[in-house]
């Protein structure tokens, strides 16, 4: 895990970013979801929920 960015924001290194690994990582995690930030200001989210259980 990397330095916390803001408020409910931390820094993610090591997250897997196939299907399966991101299923597994987010369910072994406390965390909502995980939010892509674009260059150009578009935005991306997965959550837990959206994902089966491995």
């Amino acid at each position: 895990m990397g330095p916390r960015v803001g408020v409910g924001r931390v820094r993610l290194e090591g997250v897997p970013l196939d299907y399966d690994g991101l299923a597994a990582w987010l369910h072994a995690h406390p965390y909502e979801g995980i939010v892509w930030h674009h260059p150009d200001g578009r935005l991306a989210k997965l959550k837990r929920r959206d994902m089966p259980q491995p």
